[in-house]
């Protein structure tokens, strides 16, 4: 499998373009990644994390802009996807097949390198490099044991995971 570093952003773009998983550092940990178009993709992240179906991944966008264009937007909402902090909003879908419940988490990426990526391919599903319910990857050894298509590495990666606001029950969840 092959490694890149994150100023490898046209081969990344390219990647994400042809339908690739992968294995990409977000503004906490690191995450299994594909557009959120690639239906194969997402049913791979899926099998790799042995995660149910009915547990949504969350999205990455790279503006508020983006972020309107899929889940409704409150005031609350702009609020937490401003703060410095990576914060995941929990929030009424727009777009219909994109989820089971009719709701999608959402974050905006404070990653720069992330942001002019996801200008090229538009929003991606991220989420946690683990197995579900274990710990997240944090080390290259440990993406390593993942089956994807790439590994765009950029050193340990020991964060907290963003925090999760659900606008429904204006709380925190995470």
């Amino acid at each position: 499998m092959e490694q890149y570093q994150i100023n490898n952003q046209k081969e990344i773009i390219a990647l994400f373009k042809t339908g690739k998983v992968l294995i990409i550092p977000t503004d906490t940990i690191y995450g299994l990644a594909c557009t959120i178009d690639n239906r194969t993709g997402k049913e791979r992240i899926y099998q790799l994390k042995h995660r149910p179906v009915t547990m949504e991944l969350a999205i990455i966008v790279s503006s508020l802009r983006m972020a309107k264009k899929l889940v409704k937007i409150t005031k609350t909402a702009i609020k937490i996807l401003r703060d410095k902090t990576s914060v995941t909003i929990i929030g009424e879908s727009k777009v219909k097949n994109l989820s089971n419940n009719g709701r999608l988490a959402v974050r905006i990426t404070k990653a720069k390198w992330l942001q002019r990526v996801i200008k090229k391919v538009g929003p991606i599903y991220a989420t946690s490099v683990n197995k579900t319910g274990e710990h997240p990857a944090i080390n290259l050894t440990e993406l390593q044991q993942f089956n994807v298509d790439g590994i765009v590495y950029d050193g340990q990666l020991d964060n907290p995971p963003s925090k999760i606001f659900d606008l429904a029950t204006q709380q925190f969840i995470r």
